[in-house]
């Protein structure tokens, strides 16, 4: 499923941070710039920045963020059982929301390095590789 090169799972901070151009962006940048780089988001992932960014300004601008997702080569992963129950365990054990859950279960099953800033994922820690884009969201 992977070849050699690094693999990527996105989660919401890390793609609201890029499109916000907030702190972290620079180095989700340089992950999507990476040619060698393989980057994941699932598709609960996808709609909640999409959610997010359709309350914060609008619809449009939420679909703006999809074409430019999909321009920039980011693989969307479909939600299947196998994903929805590994996120469901993920949260039994940790308490994670359960759409975190999803970001990690797809790291883990794509075995790629998870990027946030978001704390919950410290739960996590033990469990799966994360790179914290920046360090005043480390726990």
């Amino acid at each position: 499923m992977l070849n050699d090169a690094t693999a990527y799972v996105l989660d919401a901070s890390a793609v609201l941070a890029y499109v916000y151009d907030e702190p972290g962006a620079d180095q989700v940048e340089t992950i999507l710039k990476d040619e060698e780089a393989q980057v994941y988001m699932n598709a609960a992932t996808l709609g909640e920045v999409f959610y997010d960014i359709m309350k914060e300004e609008s619809k449009e601008a939420a679909l703006q963020m999809l074409a430019h997702i999909r321009h920039i080569g980011i693989e969307i992963i479909p939600l299947d059982e196998d994903l929805a129950l590994s996120a469901a365990n993920l949260k039994g054990f940790s308490g994670v929301p359960y759409v975190d859950g999803m970001a990690a279960a797809t790291a883990l099953k794509y075995d790629a390095v998870l990027v946030t800033l978001d704390p919950d994922f410290a739960r996590l820690e033990d469990h799966l590789k994360i790179k914290w884009i920046t360090s005043s969201s480390q726990p």
